[in-house]
C-alpha cells in the first residue's frame, strides 16, 4: 500500500508539510526555477495494509528562491481507495475559551473570518486548549507584519513568519500536525522580531481550525 501526491512546481511555490498516520510532519518543497507540471512532489513508501491517513499543510514557508507560497493537489495516486476524511470545525477568534492577555484590538471587514479580527503590534498572547487531533491557526499575511511564538503542549517554541509581500486574507499561519486524540494546549505569543523585508510588527488571530473542539482550561 502507497500513495503518491502529484502537483505542479514552480519559481513562486513554497512548501507543504506531509503527515502519514500522525507522524512527524515532512518538510516538502514545492519550488522548481521552471514549471513541472503533474510533478511526483511526495511518496509514503510502502505500507502496511489497511487504513491510513495523509495530511497536506502548507507550510506558510519557501525556498529562498522562490517568489511565492502556492501548493497544489493535482492528483493523489493510491495502491487501495480514498474514504470520507473528517472536516475541521472553525472557531472564530472571539470565542470565550480563548484566553487573551489584555490589550488585543479588534478589527472589521468582510475579508476576515466571520468579518473580524484580533490583532496586535505589542507583547500579547492567546492561549488555546482544545481536545482533538489537529488545529491551524487562521489569520493574515502582509508585507507589514511580523513574527509569533508558537509553543504546544509545553514543548520547543517555533517562530512562525507572518511577512507576505502581498497581503493574504484567511491564511493558515501555523499547524500542529497530527496529534494524539486528547487535551492540548497552543500558546501564541507575539515575538518583537520580523522578516527583514516586513515594515512592521503585527500579528492576528482571525479563526482557529480544529479536528476536535475547544475546551477550557
Amino acid at each position: 500500500i502507497r500513495d503518491r501526491w502529484r502537483g505542479t512546481k514552480a519559481a513562486h511555490y513554497g512548501k507543504a508539510l506531509v503527515s502519514v498516520d500522525g507522524g512527524a510532519p515532512t518538510e516538502v518543497d514545492c519550488y522548481s526555477p521552471t514549471v513541472l507540471y503533474q510533478e511526483s512532489i511526495w511518496d509514503t513508501g510502502p505500507l502496511a495494509p489497511g487504513e491510513h491517513t495523509i495530511t497536506i499543510q502548507c507550510a506558510g514557508t519557501k525556498h529562498t528562491s522562490s517568489s511565492y507560497y502556492y501548493v497544489t493537489v493535482d492528483a493523489l495516486e493510491i495502491m487501495g481507495t480514498l474514504e470520507q476524511a473528517d472536516t475541521p470545525t472553525r472557531y472564530e477568534q472571539d470565542e470565550t475559551e480563548l484566553i487573551y492577555s489584555s490589550g488585543w484590538s479588534t478589527a472589521s471587514h468582510p475579508v476576515f473570518s466571520g468579518g473580524s479580527l484580533t490583532y496586535t503590534s505589542a507583547a500579547r498572547s492567546v492561549t488555546v486548549h482544545f481536545t482533538g487531533t489537529n488545529l491551524a491557526w487562521i489569520g493574515t499575511k502582509a508585507a507589514h507584519y511580523g513574527q509569533a511564538t508558537v509553543t504546544l503542549d509545553a514543548g520547543a517554541p517555533q517562530t512562525v513568519d507572518c511577512y507576505s509581500p502581498s497581503t493574504r486574507f484567511q491564511a493558515g499561519l501555523y499547524a500542529t500536525g497530527i496529534l494524539t486524540d486528547g487535551p492540548h494546549t497552543l500558546l501564541i505569543e507575539w515575538a518583537p522580531t520580523k522578516n527583514p523585508a516586513s515594515t512592521y510588527y503585527y500579528i492576528t488571530v482571525d479563526a482557529f481550525d480544529v479536528m476536535g473542539t475547544l475546551s477550557s482550561p
